[in-house]
């Protein structure tokens, strides 16, 4: 929860976006909050729509997505690092390393793929925010 909390709190206050949290099996829908993500999806840019796409097929995570790519616009928030967004996207990568052992040569490469994903998804959508046309 400590991780996934700033990832929460950005969508909350620049989307007005509320999700809920399970620790079980969840047996009722998600907040009707989340069709806010629709309008903000059909704005975008197609060059900054496919770095959110990346970023949550890597992560599987279109919050973390949205966290990672626009926090940075919001001045009172400190932004997300990437480091800790490898961790909220492989939080179960992590679950799974510490109950059954880490993988040499799949794992590491897993990490590696995912974080370059991350760094590179961020700056293309920085270089896209910056082009004037």
């Amino acid at each position: 929860m400590k991780h996934t909390q700033p990832v929460h709190d950005f969508l909350k206050q620049r989307f007005d976006i509320t999700l809920k949290i399970w620790h079980t099996i969840f047996l009722d829908p998600q907040d009707k909050s989340v069709k806010n993500i629709q309008p903000i999806l059909d704005a975008m840019d197609p060059i900054p729509l496919n770095a959110l796409y990346q970023v949550t097929q890597v992560s599987k995570s279109a919050a973390l997505a949205l966290t990672l790519l626009y926090q940075e616009d919001s001045p009172d928030k400190e932004r997300l690092s990437l480091q800790d967004a490898l961790n909220v996207a492989r939080v179960d990568e992590h679950f799974q390393q510490s109950k059954n052992g880490f993988v040499e040569g799949s794992h590491d490469f897993d990490k590696i793929n995912t974080l370059t994903t991350l760094a590179s998804a961020r700056s293309v959508v920085q270089l896209a925010m910056l082009r004037d046309f």
